[in-house]
């Protein structure tokens, strides 16, 4: 089995046996819209229940160096595109492809100009896994030979508990294989 196939029907199966967790869902719990802030909406006890209208995690948008190759590359973890696209810019034409991988969508975006990576940049984004060892040896059979710990980590006390391994895209994106204990 692929590994977004693996991953796919643990949530899949998460979802029949009724779990609603989701990290959105945690963030926005209870909380609402209570007007105007110093910088517009803000979040609080108030009117606008957030989640009314939040549908959940749209995508999660990755630069890349070479959008073939990171295209390639999720296509051989299972990954599928889902879609292309192009911007005009004043620099150039923006590529952008959107790939269906673990349960989520990746934006892939490689700009024509500098990539901009300042604050406010997402550092990694995690695949939730019901096996991480399977799931890691996934990984390494479809030729992906970049964790950057020769380990994973397991921290016991940590959100309840959970064990980890990140490897990287070909773009140096970090990518996190996450099991709850």
């Amino acid at each position: 089995m692929v590994i977004a196939e693996a991953f796919g029907a643990s949530l899949l199966e998460g979802r029949k046996a009724g779990w609603q967790f989701s990290w959105a869902n945690a963030l926005t719990q209870n909380f609402k819209m209570s007007g105007e802030g110093p910088s517009g909406p803000s979040l609080a006890m108030g009117e606008w229940e957030m989640n009314e209208h939040a549908l959940g995690l749209g995508h999660v948008a990755v630069y890349t160096r070479d959008i073939e190759e990171s295209i390639a590359f999720y296509e051989r973890l299972g990954g599928a595109v889902k879609g292309r696209g192009a911007v005009p810019t004043q620099e150039g034409e923006k590529k952008l492809a959107l790939v269906a991988f673990g349960g989520i969508t990746l934006e892939l975006i490689q700009s024509p100009g500098d990539m901009p990576m300042g604050e406010g940049n997402v550092p990694h984004f995690a695949i939730l896994v019901d096996d991480l060892d399977a799931a890691a040896a996934a990984v390494r059979a479809a030729g992906v030979e970049t964790f950057l710990t020769p380990e994973k980590k397991v921290l016991p006390g940590l959100f309840g508990g959970v064990q980890n391994w990140f490897f990287t895209g070909p773009s140096g994106e970090q990518i996190e294989l996450l099991q709850m204990l």
